[in-house]
């Protein structure tokens, strides 16, 4: 699934994740050597749904920490078969038993699942 189309089924997960990333960029200004005047400016900047698409599709893996945080735990396991390697993805104790050629292909489906899971928890 598209990343527009998982932020736009799982309305109450895009929420959360909207809020928890603001929290993040605001902590990482805090903490950045800069001006404070600029760091008032850049304060009052939000992320937007365009900035979490791109991430869902180009880094997915970033988004590991949030569902840390909402107690759905993702692993991704490497391994050889007949001579290529492979993933896997699992959340909690739950083998997919799917396998991906790229690590970025298992990160892609785990998010998709984790977000159906998250929703349904809220």
């Amino acid at each position: 699934m598209e990343a527009k189309e998982l932020l736009e089924k799982y309305p109450k997960v895009e929420l959360l994740l909207r809020e928890w990333w603001n929290e993040k960029v605001k902590n990482a200004i805090d903490t950045a050597d800069l001006s404070d005047e600029y760091k008032e400016t850049i304060k009052n900047i939000k992320v937007d749904n365009v900035q979490i698409e791109r991430t869902i599709e180009g880094n997915p893996h970033t988004l590991f920490e949030f569902f840390d945080e909402n107690k759905i735990h993702i692993g991704i396991s490497t391994y050889i078969i007949s001579g290529s390697i492979a993933f896997r993805t699992k959340i909690g104790d739950i083998d997919s038993n799917k396998d991906f050629r790229t690590r970025k292909g298992a990160e892609r489906d785990v998010i998709n699942e984790a977000f159906e899971i998250l929703e349904e928890k809220l």
